[in-house]
């Protein structure tokens, strides 16, 4: 008897001994937590309700005020939005741990009033969040529509516009020193003054069109048939990349929505529904037309099978169509809930501003470094000469013998990131981030810009523009340099930029052409105002003139333009 009580004491305790050990251990494992979670920085000024909203109100560039608090917080901190919180990664070693390791965890977006109103409903990739639609979405994308062998079926197209956009340059710069239309040496013209912001959005804009839409030449300095819908686009652009970037009240109190503080979301209504009536609906509407009028249209497949160009000129919307209706397993992966139009429109409102504005902001911003820098113009066209020659213009296979140029490009992009803040990404679960602990729910957000000016990775001269760090930094290519995390021009991991083969390959031909054939000068010499603007991009709040003098001979633009003087 006493030995059994002996055996159920020992059992008691035992019992109760490992019930005060599990205790303990959930109130120490709570406790790390909350320790954990209090343990990230955040900066100092928040208030009540509100957190850090007022210190992000101002005129000043968002990147450079979270830059500023990196400085004074370290390179992870959080901060309040009203009742959201976001993470903000300032470092570019933490930045491929978000984008490469834990990319699944951070691979959708938050639900943003944006996503809603410009987004077609979450549907459009920049807005999707992480699910069947957007992976049925990306795949189209990547593997038919900005594939490698697509944009190389493309590439006469795109640099035939921008023949007819360099073309409208030396035009303008006969006509001004003439009156008239006839061969003149450079040599005895004057230079002509030249807004260089607008030929680039005209330029980027045709190129975007022409391979969403197929159409030709659709906005010029000269004026065309296009001219008015060309103004109705660029300036729907605009609005809508400032309302992307825009702080919208009902996004950090969603009790506060019905209000419209600011009238952000009847701004984003107003101008999708000009963007969708005026530009998109009509471009789908003429497509589904034109294939319904043909008499035996070939399927897109069929096309893609054939050797000559595809079949002819096919344009994204027109291959997009063909893959909704063909493509039973894309639809059945994700797209089954759409529409044809509203699939289509979702890319194209992906694509247009990203292609248009995105390229025109990187060139606006690589010619202004140009000119202030003017060592560098001369080196370029140095290499230019040496590699293409002063008798032929620049071709695509040139490009890669034109290392100094896109080392030009790689740097403006560096100090002058095309979103400065990466698109927001959101927590799906609990997760770690550089040792703190990041509850499900978070906004994630990654400060391209800070990263980009790192003194400890690009050295003390990191705030300088030198494309020449490109050429020497430790021997490593920018895909390598992408991997590392050091250098963020289309993102990392999973929600990476399809585009980044289409945007390049404009980049550096645009460039390459402009230094080619053209002295590019400054009016009296003076230095070009590099102040920035607020948005999701880093526009250039003032404008670009540029005077350009022809720098080859005569004949040659004659012969490759087909001018008939």
């Amino acid at each position: 008897m006493v030995e059994c009580l002996m055996e159920c004491q020992a059992i008691l305790m035992a019992i109760s001994l490992t019930v005060i050990s599990f205790f303990f251990s959930l109130c120490y494992l709570k406790y790390s937590r909350k320790k954990s979670m209090q343990a990230i920085p955040e900066p100092k000024g928040a208030l009540p309700i509100i957190g850090h909203l007022h210190l992000l109100g101002s005129s000043k560039v968002i990147a450079r005020t979270l830059g500023a608090m990196a400085d004074e917080c370290g390179p992870v901190f959080m901060i309040r939005l009203g009742t959201r919180r976001a993470l903000v990664v300032s470092n570019s070693k933490v930045a491929k741990e978000c984008l490469s390791k834990n990319d699944s965890v951070l691979a959708t977006r938050p639900s943003l009033i944006a996503g809603e109103h410009l987004g077609y409903n979450y549907t459009a990739i920049s807005f999707s969040s992480n699910g069947p639609t957007l992976r049925s979405m990306r795949k189209i994308a990547k593997t038919e529509l900005l594939s490698t062998k697509r944009i190389q079926i493309l590439k006469p197209f795109i640099d035939s516009e921008i023949d007819m956009c360099i073309r409208d340059l030396y035009e303008m710069w006969v006509t001004k020193n003439i009156g008239e239309k006839k061969p003149i040496s450079q040599d005895m013209g004057m230079p002509i003054l030249v807004e260089m912001k607008e030929w680039f959005e005209n330029l980027t804009l045709n190129l975007i069109v022409r391979v969403l839409a197929g159409k030709k030449h659709f906005a010029s300095l000269l004026g065309n048939e296009n001219e008015e819908d060309s103004k109705i686009c660029k300036k729907a652009i605009a609005e809508f990349l400032f309302l992307m970037g825009v702080f919208v009240v009902g996004d950090a109190f969603p009790c506060l929505r019905w209000v419209d503080w600011g009238g952000h979301e009847g701004a984003m209504k107003r101008i999708m529904k000009e963007l969708d009536s005026s530009i998109l609906d009509k471009w789908v509407e003429e497509h589904l037309l034109k294939r319904s009028s043909a008499s035996s249209p070939q399927s897109f497949s069929t096309r893609k099978s054939e050797n000559n160009s595809d079949g002819g000129e096919t344009d994204f919307i027109d291959a997009m169509i063909s893959i909704m209706e063909e493509n039973d397993a894309a639809q059945s992966a994700g797209l089954k809930s759409l529409d044809v139009a509203t699939a289509v429109k979702s890319i194209c409102i992906s694509l247009l501003p990203a292609g248009s504005d995105g390229a025109a902001i990187t060139l606006i911003w690589t010619l202004s470094l140009l000119l202030n820098h003017s060592h560098v113009i001369k080196k370029a066209q140095e290499e230019l000469d040496k590699q293409v020659g002063k008798d032929r213009r620049v071709n695509d296979s040139d490009i890669k013998n034109l290392v100094y140029l896109q080392a030009i490009v790689k740097e403006s992009m560096r100090l002058y990131p095309v979103a400065p803040i990466s698109l927001p990404h959101e927590a799906m679960e609990d997760t770690n981030i550089a040792g703190f602990d990041v509850p499900k729910g978070t906004i994630v957000l990654t400060n391209l810009w800070k990263i980009h000016r790192d003194s400890s990775i690009w050295g003390i001269d990191a705030l300088e523009f030198k494309p020449e760090r490109f050429l020497n930094y430790c021997n490593k290519s920018q895909e390598d340099m992408e991997l590392k995390g050091d250098l963020l021009l289309f993102s990392l991991g999973r929600r990476m930029c399809p585009g980044r083969a289409f945007a390049l390959h404009i980049l550096h031909v645009t460039l390459a052409r402009l230094l080619h054939e053209f002295k590019l000068s400054t009016p009296s010499d003076l230095p070009v105002d590099m102040s920035e603007g607020f948005g999701l991009t880093l526009p250039k709040t003032t404008p670009l003139d540029v005077l350009l003098l022809p720098r080859l001979p005569s004949t040659m633009y004659v012969q490759y333009y087909n001018l008939n003087y």
